[in-house]
């Protein structure tokens, strides 16, 4: 669906757009909607809504779909997913972890890493709520069997079944390095677990099975030590090295060669470089999902000099704490920043905070360095906040003209998003 100043990609969604004179205003009640415009794409999901000009005055989601015959079921479906929302949060995560026996085992010049626990009972607990909750829900459940043929409860029960078949046979983690390949475009990408019971060769092929997998999935082959030291260099097949107490998922013969080697030895010397180190500082304070980049690395595979960026370390966390997730994202630097890099703040207190309505959907708070005239690149920063400011406080039905405090060259701005209960 196009509009004078923006397009609306369908995604299997229940949603409403209100176009007028002063702009377009999106509202989703179920599913989920892109909206392209000048600005960039934006992913609306249930509840969410936009609007691209500030004369645009939002509503709650509830009042824009008033209009529609099938107001009282779109309605009853929000409460719903809001219910189904509230339960989900209630589901126990994975504990956080402390240490690690797979970490020295990775690639010394591993460039990328993710960690992840393992999920597989927390998404077995979940989709069985998300069945409760269709179930209980007739609004829910003809949204949910809308639209096609295809049994779509039973691919997802028999996707996460197997999920969950497969976690109760490895260890409490997955990790995940892609390390550069000299010479070739892509990475050298390894996946290791640890074996906690025997029959995981017999699951895994019955998981493949079940799951009719296809493609590179369907020439999975399961080797052990003797049968790789056969493999030739250049054979392009995913494997997976599995013995008693390990289990190792790659595309090529390489990288299990080398961590069976590295297991021989009692370990490399991963943990002991820069990236390494970042990561075991991270499960030092307890681990969840955890992604590590050593951005130098990663963009220049052949260890050239690097190209001005300062940026070299990217360390991003999720965890559970006291019943709700935590999310962190830490940048290590080479000297001096430089670019958009500048544009961050030290950490501090966000007086934003003293403006927030104890009933807000949501607060999204920034704190940049923004100099006027300077040569940092922040000229599209302060367009960005200027409208983004605009529009917030256009929404609350305030007109403002902003300007910057000459007095004040290094401001913070904090931004508070309206709520859908009439809080801003």
């Amino acid at each position: 669906m196009a509009t004078s100043d923006c397009r609306v990609a369908v995604k299997g969604t229940v949603f409403s757009v209100s176009h007028g004179v002063g702009g377009s205003r999106v509202s989703v009640v179920a599913g989920e909607v892109q909206v392209s415009r000048d600005g960039g794409d934006r992913v609306l999901r249930a509840g969410e809504q936009m609007a691209t000009s500030p004369r645009m005055a939002r509503v709650a989601v509830a009042e824009d779909v008033r209009w529609s015959r099938d107001r009282d079921e779109y309605l009853a479906m929000l409460a719903e997913l809001a219910k189904l929302q509230q339960k989900w949060q209630q589901v126990p995560e994975p504990g956080l972890r402390y240490i690690s026996r797979l970490l020295p085992l990775l690639p010394d010049d591993t460039a990328m890493l993710v960690a992840l626990p393992n999920y597989g009972e927390t998404l077995a607990e979940g989709f069985a709520l998300f069945e409760q909750q269709v179930e209980g829900s007739p609004a829910l459940a003809r949204w949910w069997r809308s639209g096609t043929t295809v049994d779509k409860t039973a691919e997802l029960e028999s996707l996460i079944g197997a999920v969950r078949e497969l976690g109760s046979y490895v260890g409490d983690e997955v990790l995940i390095a892609a390390s550069p390949r000299q010479g070739s475009p892509g990475p050298s990408v390894l996946a290791v677990a640890e074996v906690v019971r025997p029959g995981l060769a017999e699951a895994a092929s019955a998981a493949l099975t079940s799951l009719g997998a296809t493609g590179s999935a369907a020439r999975l082959r399961i080797v052990d030590e003797t049968d790789l030291a056969t493999l030739s260099a250049g054979q392009r097949q995913p494997l997976m090295l599995l013995d008693d107490d390990l289990v190792a998922i790659a595309f090529a013969p390489e990288p299990l060669r080398g961590l069976v080697a590295r297991r021989a030895s009692g370990g490399g010397r991963f943990t002991d470089g820069e990236l390494g180190s970042r990561v075991l500082d991270a499960y030092r304070d307890g681990a969840g999902a955890l992604a590590a980049v050593d951005v130098r690395r990663a963009a220049r595979p052949n260890h050239a000099e690097p190209d001005g960026s300062s940026l070299r370390f990217v360390l991003a966390e999720r965890k559970p704490s006291n019943g709700t997730a935590e999310h962190a994202a830490r940048l290590s630097f080479d000297g001096s920043r430089s670019g958009p890099a500048t544009w961050l703040a030290a950490p501090g207190p966000m007086g934003s905070l003293d403006f927030v309505s104890p009933g807000a959907a949501g607060w999204r708070p920034s704190s940049f360095r923004i100099r006027s005239g300077s040569s940092n690149g922040s000229g599209p920063l302060r367009r960005w906040a200027r409208g983004r400011t605009t529009r917030a406080l256009a929404s609350c039905g305030v007109t403002w003209s902003p300007r910057w405090v000459a007095r004040s060259p290094w401001p913070s701005t904090g931004l508070c998003c309206p709520s859908q209960r009439g809080g801003s």
